[in-house]
């Protein structure tokens, strides 16, 4: 079951604003730039660089198999005025996530080998506290691959397979991957804090792009290792002709006032609100620039706030605009939007809701999608 899916291309600018409601914890200096294919990737290599996804599995016990896909690049560096190597790029399981203590199960990280190579290790625990379980072969700098990383979490049987481009890098069994004694996790975190580290004050440069995150909990593809993906972000770019229920707070373009690819304080200023339960605002997106023929998922990202305090709910909405009445679907999770903090809600659909089967690069661009208040 998809839990997660980024594509870090033009959404957040410089910054910082979109990025940071979108994540549970986020430095929001970093930089959006050089992607695999187009638009950006996220770079790291600053002090402090990282991001920590909200709960993804609110379910209990906590699922204890996940599958994590993402392109990676890491520049050579020289390691001049370094004495040992620092624990600073990697990714990590994170469990009881909203509690007190949040807990790190298990980390798969980067450790520098030469100038021109690293090697990853996997550690139970976190990224400095922690305990070998295994480390791969070196593998070179400057180069882009997509690796995929499954993991059981489980204080006994855990297990684990890296992969890279496809092919199986490194991988175990039997073996403890649950710091916390515990099976399973409920969130992932990527840290690239490698300012300063391996190359005495300067920056060592790390791009991450095309992340996907899964359990085994589902049926269909995102149920295991999906394969090199290629993450499109589409933005809207018409209304929906009926259904373009909620008030403007400027102009005259409801997709207008929400389609922002860079933030300042005037793009919160500028959006579309409602008062009223029941009232839908759809919107027409834009074509995908690439010839995707195999949709495995999609993700909405709607940011939200009150206008003062109080709470309201909303659901994601569908129109397949082919019928009469509208042929309407939605989300199966309803939010709150509580307070006057920006938030970003986000909701992932395998499968179309309308009408069922696979998504399509048709129904991308001929439905309209937005939401619904209702409550």
């Amino acid at each position: 079951m998809f839990k997660w899916i980024e594509s870090f291309k033009d959404l957040w600018g410089t910054g910082g604003q979109f990025y940071t409601r979108k994540y549970r914890s986020a430095d929001g200096t970093v930089l959006f730039n050089g992607g695999r294919y187009n638009g950006n990737a996220f770079q790291g290599g600053n002090q402090d660089d990282h991001f920590f996804t909200k709960i993804l599995a609110t379910e209990t016990p906590e699922p204890d198999t996940w599958v994590v896909g993402f392109g990676f690049k890491i520049e050579d560096n020289p390691g001049t005025g370094i004495t040992q190597n620092e624990r600073v790029v990697g990714l990590t399981f994170f469990t009881n996530t909203e509690g007190s203590p949040i807990e790190s199960q298990v980390t798969l990280m980067i450790e520098r080998v030469t100038e021109t190579t690293y090697k990853w290790e996997l550690r139970r625990g976190d990224r400095q506290d922690s305990t070998l379980i295994a480390s791969s072969n070196p593998f070179f700098a400057n180069i882009w691959h997509y690796w995929e990383f499954k993991i059981v979490i489980d204080p006994s049987v855990g297990s684990y397979e890296l992969r890279q481009d496809g092919f199986v890098f490194f991988s175990g069994s039997s073996v403890n991957t649950a710091s916390a004694g515990t099976a399973g996790a409920d969130s992932i975190g990527f840290f690239l804090d490698s300012y300063n580290k391996w190359y005495s004050s300067n920056i060592v440069k790390v791009w991450i792009d095309d992340l996907y995150v899964l359990t085994d909990e589902g049926t269909g593809d995102g149920n295991d290792f999906v394969g090199d993906c290629q993450i499109e972000q589409i933005l809207p770019i018409s209304d929906d002709p009926v259904y373009s229920e909620w008030q403007l707070s400027n102009g005259s373009d409801h997709y207008a006032l929400i389609n922002e690819t860079t933030w300042s304080t005037a793009d919160d200023d500028a959006h579309v609100f409602s008062e009223d339960v029941g009232q839908l605002d759809l919107f027409g997106f834009s074509s995908l620039s690439v010839l995707l023929l195999n949709i495995k998922t999609i993700q909405l990202n709607t940011t939200a706030s009150m206008k003062a305090s109080g709470s309201r709910k909303f659901k994601h909405t569908f129109n397949d605009n082919a019928s009469t009445p509208a042929n309407l679907a939605f989300g199966t999770e309803e939010f709150s939007i509580v307070g006057v903090l920006w938030d970003t809600l986000s909701e992932v659909f395998e499968n179309d809701p309308v009408n069922g089967g696979a998504f399509t690069k048709t129904i991308l661009e001929n439905y309209y999608i937005g939401f619904r208040m209702t409550e």
